[in-house]
């Protein structure tokens, strides 16, 4: 039997084996058995120590992962819909109009906090530019947002 690198070759009797890519060999006895052995004890436990190594760092991302989310619950507050239309808050619904690219089309809405914020179906962050320009300005305040395209001024037409 003989062991380099990555090729290991082993022989029983008058019969060779090749295992990886060593060449075919005719030696044998309990030496052979003993080394081979040896071999994939080493090859099994790099592997598992590999794979030990990779579900730690899954474990330590999945519990700070959690942490993280336990905090976001211990802090978090219940928004009701607001029954005072009057000035926008948190969980108005709003429907303003860009008078920057002087369009007529309006936009409508909701004020959210940043976690369930989803700008495509019409949720915006109180800390976006455009959310937090819109907070606590009434329906007729025309308000400015710096956004990273620039300065873009809305009419609030509604509040709801």
């Amino acid at each position: 039997m003989s062991v380099s690198g990555e090729e290991v070759t082993i022989g029983l009797g008058a019969f060779g084996i090749r295992v990886g890519r060593g060449l075919i060999g005719t030696f044998g006895g309990a030496a052979a058995g003993a080394k081979l052995g040896q071999y994939f004890e080493k090859k099994a436990t790099a592997g598992v120590g590999k794979q030990y190594e990779d579900s730690k760092n899954e474990q330590a991302f999945v519990e700070g992962r959690i942490l993280e989310l336990e905090e976001k619950v211990k802090s978090a507050k219940v928004i009701t819909e607001h029954k005072n239309t009057k000035t926008v808050q948190l969980g108005s619904h709003v429907v303003i109009q860009n008078l920057t690219r002087k369009s007529s089309d309006k936009e409508s809405y909701l004020i959210v906090g940043s976690t369930e914020a989803d700008p495509l179906n019409h949720k915006i962050s109180n800390e976006s530019p455009i959310g937090h320009a819109l907070l606590e300005h009434k329906s007729g305040d025309v308000v400015s947002a710096t956004t990273p395209s620039g300065v873009l001024d809305y009419k609030i037409l509604k509040i709801e």
